[in-house]
């Protein structure tokens, strides 16, 4: 297993500036879109997007394979 403590808070540093700068999101592909009821029965749909510090999260939680 390879040492990545040095390089996952830049990965981390470099995901979240270019999401934030370029007002991007992410979404869940396996789950994009999320049914919300509103009145009358009627439904809309929201986009089911991914927290930041859930991102953030996965890669600190990542390993690779040697």
């Amino acid at each position: 297993m390879k040492d990545l403590s040095l390089i996952k808070p830049l990965v981390k540093q470099i995901v979240s500036r270019a999401i934030n700068d370029n007002n991007w999101g992410l979404y869940l592909k396996s789950d994009p879109l999320t049914k919300v009821p509103i009145q009358e029965g009627t439904s809309m749909f929201k986009i089911t997007d991914v927290d930041m510090e859930e991102l953030l999260n996965a890669i600190e939680n990542t390993e690779l394979e040697d």
